[in-house]
């Protein structure tokens, strides 16, 4: 049922439509990646622990990789491996870590920090199951962006370990934050800059920004919207000339009269695609059937046409005394 504005029931609220608000910071593409990243671990989560994250993904930034070490305290880091030889740092807060051990989401809000010490191999097969298809769901991020394959070496908890570059090697660092009811946490991905670098410089020419969900993207989009257009139907006609009939002292048309024709285009036929010149050819025969055959592209016999005529040219009267 249909309501006039001054007639709502009052059990209905007016409500407005959200609006996203997204930051881009210096690096517009990882930041594409970081918040296709975010959005897929909804889901990876949800498969995993049963239970909805609200997860941002914060501006990506570089950094010194001695402000990363002076980040890490006792919690699980795990080590990877790009093509490049590149080494770089998945870093799991306790608190995400635990609940993903736990895989209770009743617990979150009663969650304690992970104790290190009690990451038995049983524990670390369990958390390095789950950080797999984390790595796995960024790999897949860079979707009509780039490649960037991350290789898990190992897990480690102490931050002498976790030493995987120069403290004055530059980085890249993305941030994820994990929010429930009474829980809150983070996960950081810290990646050499010479790795992401050559894979960046490649898109400064890239000015469109991709999709940043890949659930309904179609990877040959291009094939697809040309079998859509060639699915349609399109109404085809040629046409042999014209004519304009004007005042003839009230004579009517009547049957063997003849009507010259004003063809535009001496021994051409246009082709019209519903109604739009696109196409030129010769009227002829086929098969026993008047045809016309496609000989050239319109715009070129327009061309032609038009470099065919006459230039203008100014009129030289000669020296006046």
């Amino acid at each position: 049922m249909l309501y006039s504005p001054d007639k709502l029931p009052g059990e209905i609220e007016d409500c407005s439509l959200a609006e996203a608000e997204i930051h881009v910071g210096r690096f517009r593409w990882l930041d594409v990646v970081m918040r296709r990243w975010a959005n897929q671990l909804e889901s990876t989560l949800f498969d995993h622990l049963h239970s909805v994250f609200e997860i941002e993904a914060e501006t990506v930034i570089w950094t010194r990789f001695n402000d990363v070490l002076k980040m890490l305290g006792d919690q699980p880091m795990y080590i990877f491996e790009s093509d490049q030889k590149g080494k770089g740092l998945l870093i799991l807060d306790n608190a995400i870590a635990q609940a993903c051990i736990d895989r209770d989401p009743d617990a979150l809000e009663n969650t304690d920090p992970l104790d290190v010490t009690e990451l038995n191999s049983e524990t670390q097969k369990l958390l390095f199951d789950i950080v797999s298809h984390i790595v796995a769901g960024l790999e897949g991020c860079w979707f009509n962006i780039g490649e960037l394959p991350l290789n898990l070496k190992r897990i480690t908890t102490h931050p002498m370990r976790a030493k995987v570059m120069l403290p004055f090697e530059r980085c890249i660092l993305g941030t994820i934050r994990f929010r429930s009811e009474g829980f809150e946490s983070y996960l950081i991905i810290c990646i050499p800059y010479s790795v992401v670098h050559p894979l960046l410089s490649k898109l400064d020419d890239r000015k469109v920004l991709p999709p940043e969900s890949t659930d309904h993207f179609l990877e040959n989009v291009e094939d697809h919207f040309q079998q859509l257009l060639l699915d349609m139907r399109y109404e085809v006609k040629a046409e042999l000339g014209t004519i304009e009939l004007g005042d003839r002292d009230g004579v009517l048309l009547k049957v063997g009269q003849v009507l010259p024709i004003s063809v535009p285009y001496v021994g051409k036929a246009v082709v019209k695609i519903n109604d739009l010149p696109m196409m030129i050819g010769e009227a002829g025969n086929s098969n026993g059937k008047f045809s016309v055959q496609v000989t050239d592209d319109f715009d070129t016999l327009r061309q032609t046409t038009q470099s065919t005529q006459k230039s203008f040219q100014n009129l030289h009267w000669g020296n006046q005394s």
